[in-house]
């Protein structure tokens, strides 16, 4: 079981669906949701519909997160114990990216994707100090 902390997203829409990357943006460059949610927008993203990698990572330059391409293989569960000191940051991982803080996954609901492998790290630059 990976860790879970349940995490409020004010200003979010009821009707937002398909939003996993404003979430974990606004998580990892501690920001409030509705900004990131504009920046994406300004970016490409639209309206209740998934996030292509173009804008996220579009977004990511803007928001002055560090994308990190992970060239081995690991899991989200070992990703996040690695993680464990990292105040916070977002992962790809396969059709979702998750909001992190401190090693434990930080969204409304757990997703419990542990087994999957981890696409890419977004951390933000004020705590990234090299290679994960």
């Amino acid at each position: 079981m990976m860790n879970f902390v349940k995490t409020a997203f004010p200003g979010r829409p009821d009707d937002e669906r398909m939003d996993c990357v404003v979430r974990a943006f606004s998580i990892a460059a501690e920001l409030d949701y509705l900004d990131v949610h504009k920046i994406l927008s300004d970016c490409g993203r639209k309206y209740r519909r998934k996030t292509a990698f173009e804008v996220s990572d579009k977004a990511a330059e803007k928001l002055k997160l560090k994308s990190i391409k992970i060239k081995e293989t690991i899991t989200l569960r070992k990703m996040l114990k690695q993680l464990e000191g990292v105040a916070a940051c977002a992962i790809r991982v396969k059709g979702h990216m998750v909001p992190v803080i401190h090693g434990a996954e930080a969204d409304f609901k757990a997703i419990g994707r542990g087994r999957q492998h981890v696409q890419k790290v977004f951390i933000s630059e004020k705590y990234y100090f090299g290679e994960l």
